[in-house]
């Protein structure tokens, strides 16, 4: 195996092991929280995925926003539905 080989193969392992640290934790905050967390549509996105192009990015931020937008209409139709209660 070639020094750069070696090199992208060793940087490939790291970034795996960190997103699946990330992703643990996150699991343990989010099933702690669950009534404040929105869910974002982010399924095939790393988590250290920062050089993505920009057409996925926008992609990505407008898929969060719709998100949002449903979370925060619901978190309005509950508050409403228990001070009226």
């Amino acid at each position: 195996m070639q020094r750069l080989d070696l090199l992208q193969e060793t940087v490939f392992r790291i970034r795996g092991m960190t997103d699946t640290v990330l992703s643990g934790h996150d699991k343990t905050v989010l099933d702690s929280y669950e009534y404040m967390v929105c869910r974002l549509p982010a399924k095939g996105f790393g988590t250290l995925e920062f050089d993505m192009p920009q057409e996925r990015m926008d992609a990505l931020l407008k898929a969060g926003e719709a998100a949002m937008d449903v979370y925060f209409e619901q978190a309005q139709v509950l508050s409403a539905a228990t001070s009226t209660s």
